[in-house]
């Protein structure tokens, strides 16, 4: 044969075994394929050789993790040259080591350190102990001052980088049981709460605060004695500590009694009397006796017909001889007040001028003159701040009688606030709107207004003009009223709704039909039929790739809207393989060549034959027998077929008179892939 170049490339040269694998299952998957002037050239006599350049097979070993040689030789006898290559065989462990043991760790509170590995056990299939690396993950977050539950992950990971986890905790736990310690001996008035942190100290080694638990169902704080109960203290790990206590319930506490004031006034020649001092009396009680006003006793001696000032003094004991007193001073002269008549509100203008109080009053006394009286108001108002204001009108005769009278200033606001409008109200959304910022308010007095818009005859679904009514309200309540129109605008494009974004279809196929891809259209304001769209489209069915569909339609207003729909033409078809027989007959030891038997054609693609690959079984040419192989083609869509053939290798010599049928069959399967192949690309010129 004449030739400029050739050259060899193989295939499969860099193989992976675990440990343990057989050889035999790996010492084929290598092959090479002759490229001659730069043509690939299937030489029907090639073969290989294996071990050659003295390596062997047998340096292999598979049970231990390293990379080994072996050197393949290919023969090509039609050109009268052999090529070799070296094979690596990789041996590997990838089995993870096994944690044999591992349970999680309990540690009291306040311990320095923790061995964590006391109770883990390891191993692996291949690495010594030794030679294994463990990590504790999550260790550097365990407090041992702080109970609680810590996570943790033990890490075994192998020099092959297999890697092993459990997860576990470390249980910092606390297991000393707080401490009581009394204060005071405990003495309580019928009645009162038992505090106990008055009479006892609670400590605890962990917890800063701890549970108290006091079981006093056989004390009665109502009733005097001497009683017995249990007080107990729980930490938050649940441990406790349970005292016995004694309480004593002692009355140690006076009753009291409590007047309207501790001073009377009564006018010269009254008949006091012992119900008029009783009366006095708004409460009489005490922590544990009932009493009441009948209980108490007076001591008082009171001249009603001399002015001067004299002690009554009130005494009550109760049953534990506890005694209260209290003295009322009663004053005895003249104590007649002149007389006020006058108005308890007065309403003000804000900013009025000129104004009197006292013109609003009627003043008069029994002994003293007008001019003789002391007349003053006490509190202030200012005429220039709306408010409520409280005033109080004092008039004092010489004797030093007074009448008090408490009056209301009210300050008001009675002028309306006026409305402005700041720019023409547009709506282009057709939806209800905050029509507030159109408008600029002002009052005389507030800068808080209220403003209400009353726009019910507004229509905003709708273009047009429609009047409004705007309303201004102060904090007094003045209205004030602006008329106006709001301007309803359509603005907003329409918006075209489709079924879907992206559809798939077969290459040479049938046309879309793009108009029923639209699912609806709408628009803020307009009506618009799917009828109406404009449809633009660039797409080939005859040749795959990725094509946009643009729709466009346009709105009443001139406003247009646009919507997009990609368009994706494939091959889903699966290529066929053409074998000329299923069953194949090759003489033992001669070079096989698999193409000779089967042809690939694709409804795309063409004729694919140099894409068939051997996807499962194997065969040894140099052994006899019947070997089942499935081979499969893709075309560059991704698409696969497959064919199952028998091939019988034998030791006996083929009659040739038994080929020729398949031989034409193959021919013939061939040229029909062909004669489609130059249809399908005819047919693409034409398009082009």
């Amino acid at each position: 044969m004449n030739f400029v170049t050739f050259f060899v490339v193989w295939f499969n040269t860099a193989l992976t075994l675990p440990l343990g694998a057989s050889i035999e299952d790996y010492k084929y998957e290598p092959y090479a394929i002759l490229y001659i002037d730069g043509q690939r050239y299937d030489d029907p006599n090639m073969y290989y050789e294996y071990e050659v350049n003295w390596t062997k097979f047998s340096h292999v070993n598979v049970n231990r993790v390293h990379s080994y040689r072996v050197d393949y030789r290919i023969w090509l006898p039609s050109i009268g040259r052999y090529h070799d290559h070296i094979i690596t065989f990789t041996i590997i462990d990838d089995k993870a080591p096994v944690i044999t043991s591992s349970m999680d760790t309990r540690v009291p509170v306040g311990q320095k350190t923790v061995d964590l590995l006391s109770t883990f056990r390891y191993e692996d299939n291949y690495d010594p102990k030794n030679d294994l690396k463990v990590d504790i993950i999550g260790q550097s977050a365990i407090n041992l001052n702080v109970v609680g539950t810590y996570p943790i992950t033990y890490r075994v990971t192998d020099l092959s980088g297999n890697m092993s986890e459990v997860n576990r905790n470390v249980i910092v736990y606390d297991s000393t049981s707080p401490t009581i310690e009394q204060k005071k001996e405990i003495i309580l008035s019928p009645f009162t709460r038992f505090d106990v942190h008055q009479f006892f100290t609670f400590k605890d080694n962990y917890d800063k605060v701890v549970h108290i638990d006091l079981d006093d169902d056989q004390v009665n704080y109502q009733k005097l004695g001497s009683y017995k109960a249990t007080l107990t203290a729980s930490d938050l790990s649940n441990n406790t500590t349970s005292v016995v206590i004694d309480i004593k319930i002692v009355d140690n506490i006076a009753p009291y009694i409590r007047l309207k004031d501790s001073r009377m006034r009564v006018n010269l020649n009254y008949v006091l009397t012992d119900k008029d001092l009783l009366d006095y009396i708004v409460e009489v009680g005490d922590n544990y006796d009932q009493l009441n006003a009948g209980h108490v006793k007076l001591k008082n001696y009171v001249d009603t017909k001399k002015a001067g000032i004299y002690d009554v003094i009130y005494e009550l004991t109760d049953s534990s001889d506890n005694t209260f007193t209290v003295t009322l001073k009663v004053e005895v002269g003249d104590f007649v007040a002149p007389v006020v008549i006058g108005p308890e509100v007065i309403t003000l203008e804000v900013f009025s001028k000129n104004v009197h109080l006292i013109d609003y009053f009627s003043i008069n006394d029994g002994v003293d003159s007008l001019a003789d009286l002391d007349v003053k108001f006490i509190g202030k108002y200012d005429i220039e701040r709306l408010g409520d204001y409280r005033l109080e009108l004092q008039v004092t005769d010489k004797n030093k009688n007074q009448t008090t009278l408490f009056l209301k200033i009210l300050v008001v606001d009675t002028t309306a606030p006026v409305v402005k409008q700041l720019e023409e109200i547009k709506i282009v959304d057709f939806k209800k709107t905050e029509l507030n910022k159109y408008f600029h308010l002002s009052d005389n007095y507030d800068n808080k207004i209220e403003i209400t818009i009353d726009d019910s005859l507004v229509d905003y679904n709708k273009v047009g003009t429609y009047p409004i009514i705007v309303k201004a309200v102060d904090l007094s309540g003045n209205e004030g009223i602006f008329e106006t129109n709001v301007l309803v605008i359509d603005n907003g494009t329409p918006n075209i709704i489709l079924t879907t974004d992206l559809v798939y279809v077969d290459v040479f196929g049938d046309t879309l039909v793009l108009r029923n891809y639209i699912k609806e259209i709408t628009d803020n304001y307009d009506i618009i039929a799917i009828s109406e769209v404009d449809i633009k489209s660039d797409i080939n069915y005859n040749t795959i790739g990725r094509y946009t569909v643009t729709y466009s339609v346009k709105d009443s207003s001139e406003l247009i809207g646009q919507s997009q729909l990609t368009v994706i033409v494939q091959d889903r078809i699966k290529p066929v393989i053409i074998a000329s027989n299923s069953e194949i007959k090759h003489k033992k030891g001669k070079t096989f060549n698999i193409r000779e038997y089967l042809r690939a054609t694709d409804n795309y693609d063409g004729d694919i034959t140099g894409n068939i690959k051997l996807a499962a079984g194997a065969f040894d040419v140099n052994t006899a027998g019947t070997y089942e192989l499935l081979y499969t083609v893709t075309d560059a869509s991704g698409n696969t077929g497959e064919v199952l053939v028998n091939l019988h290798v034998t030791a006996s010599r083929i009659n040739v008179m038994t080929l020729i049928p398949m031989v034409l069959i193959g021919l013939l399967a061939g040229y029909i892939g062909y004669g489609k192949y130059k249809q399908y690309k005819q047919k693409k010129e034409d398009q082009e």
